[in-house]
């Protein structure tokens, strides 16, 4: 996962906790010297309120469960597959079936999380 990031989380990103529980923010600038940021965290069955510092941490020292992450973004795309090679990725089915030119074996969609 990637590190919390207060500018990406405060433009509308999706963010997680360290152990993948979804996390909405609620206000970035509650008034603590220590925990300003506010979400509601999925709990089973449920969410909670918790509070965060600005760096995401749930704690002032050391590492938890609970500390916030940016959540993985799911991304798609197709390549063709020649009988020697594969293509370049596109993003539509469509643009890589044009490509294709009637030489490949298969089209075939990936996704992957970054």
């Amino acid at each position: 996962m990637k590190a919390f990031d207060l500018k990406a989380a405060q433009g509308g990103a999706k963010v997680c906790t360290r152990d993948g529980r979804a996390v909405h923010l609620l206000t970035f600038g509650r008034k603590s010297d220590t925990h300003p940021l506010v979400g509601l965290v999925t709990r089973v069955g449920d969410e909670g309120v918790d509070t965060f510092k600005v760096d995401g941490k749930y704690y002032d020292n050391g590492d938890s469960r609970c500390d916030l992450f940016m959540a993985p973004t799911t991304h798609t795309a197709w390549i063709n597959i020649y009988p020697t090679t594969c293509g370049h990725r596109f993003a539509t089915e469509e643009e890589a079936l044009r490509d294709a030119g009637g030489h490949t074996v298969a089209t075939i969609k990936i996704e992957w999380e970054q």
